[in-house]
């Protein structure tokens, strides 16, 4: 996706900026021994009520590890992103809180923001686009046709011309061509 999974968020003692790049996705990949996907599921989703549920199986370095992480992505130097840490996760932790924020901020990264445009999209456009693939995906409405769709005129007639269906498919009136081989040397031919 073509989003730069930001988000701000508030933890410890304000509202601060999360993002997870790639270099910070990979290492948290390296730091919990798992892809950012198994991460994420591990910390949490959302419930049958729709409410966020905390996964049964995260670890205390998914949940410091994505924080830190994070507000490093976000902008924060390393050393001042290492001390909130310490001072919010380590020292005074609420791991169930400090679970759902690194959630968050994961989710972000792999999935976009809700009402973040895409790339090269006007503003505002990605929230209220219904007929967008997000926004279809998101509430379930998605097309349950899973077939072709109807032929071309131009596709029709490459497909009468004889054509495998491979390359009337492509558009291309081509016929294959055997394969170019070269000639065997034997003894006898070397003598």
């Amino acid at each position: 996706m073509s989003r730069s999974g930001k988000t701000s968020l508030e933890f410890g003692d304000r509202t601060h900026d999360f993002a997870l790049r790639l270099a910070e996705l990979e290492e948290l990949q390296e730091a919990c021994d798992a892809g950012p996907p198994v991460v994420l599921n591990r910390l949490g989703g959302i419930g049958q009520n729709g409410s966020f549920a905390l996964g049964p199986s995260w670890t205390t370095k998914d949940v410091r590890e994505t924080i830190r992480l994070g507000l490093i992505g976000g902008g924060m130097h390393v050393h001042k992103a290492r001390a909130l840490v310490t001072r919010y996760v380590d020292d005074r932790p609420d791991w169930f809180l400090n679970a759902k924020v690194a959630f968050a901020i994961l989710a972000a990264a792999l999935m976009g923001v809700e009402d973040e445009p895409d790339v090269g999209e006007p503003e505002g456009e990605a929230a209220t686009d219904a007929n967008s693939p997000r926004s279809q995906m998101e509430s379930g409405d998605l097309p349950t046709s899973t077939a072709p769709p109807a032929p071309s005129a131009k596709t029709s007639k490459v497909a009468a011309s004889g054509t495998s269906s491979a390359s009337s498919r492509a558009g291309t009136a081509r016929k294959a061509k055997p394969p170019k081989t070269k000639p065997r040397r034997t003894s006898a031919s070397k003598a």
